[in-house]
């Protein structure tokens, strides 16, 4: 009977967890769907979830595109492969911003993410920038298959999420560029460096000692 009791509560417990990351998980694609209807926003990598890849605005077209001039610039520093496109999010702490992500050179300045100011769209301001410097897996680069790209990030809950080619998850606060959470998920280096793999390892060792 206690056996049951302790079931029927551990499950309780993993259906609350579920339901409360369900609800986590609703929220943020509505609030990622509301963001996407809003034609001066570009909140994920591809636009949508469809990677339509494509704006309505009207503003350039056929007729006038030929009359383009730069204005201004932002560069990464990172001269390799870069395929995720910039975000732009409205209400950033109440400014207008844009995240951008670089590729990964080196892992000296792998993967920095930039957060500019657009509240003037002719003279962005840089507020924060970004790059993990700690446990960083150097074999990523030499390892890495069709160039050291990234493809960008997304927004979502007041967080840029990205991933890094060492295979870290990073989610930075908006606002400041703060560390919100770091996740490992993946070991470029090799299964025998995923601490299950040690485990199990040692596990087998101990096993032969007996």
């Amino acid at each position: 009977m206690r056996y049951f009791k302790l079931g029927a509560a551990a499950g309780a417990l993993i259906a609350l967890m579920m339901g409360v990351s369900g609800e986590a998980m609703a929220g943020s694609d509505e609030e990622q769907l509301k963001r996407m209807a809003d034609p001066d926003q570009w909140p994920a990598p591809g636009r949508d979830f469809q990677l339509t890849r494509h704006s309505t605005l009207a503003d350039i077209n056929t007729g006038n595109v030929s009359k383009l001039q730069m204005i201004w610039l932002q560069g990464t520093n990172a001269l390799r492969g870069h395929e995720g496109q910039p975000l732009v999010i409205k209400d950033v702490g109440g400014k207008t911003m844009l995240f951008m992500v670089s590729g990964c050179p080196a892992m000296s300045n792998c993967n920095v993410v930039q957060a500019l100011d657009l509240t003037d769209p002719d003279n962005p301001k840089q507020v924060w920038n970004y790059v993990k410097k700690t446990d960083r897996d150097e074999s990523a680069v030499p390892r890495a298959c069709c160039d050291t790209v990234n493809r960008g990030g997304s927004y979502a809950e007041g967080k840029f999420v990205y991933g890094t080619l060492d295979g870290f998850v990073i989610a930075l606060d908006g606002q400041t560029g703060q560390e919100v959470w770091v996740v490992k998920h993946a070991w470029p280096e090799g299964r025998d460096h995923h601490p299950r793999s040690i485990d199990r390892r040692r596990q087998g060792d101990h096993r032969l000692r007996r």
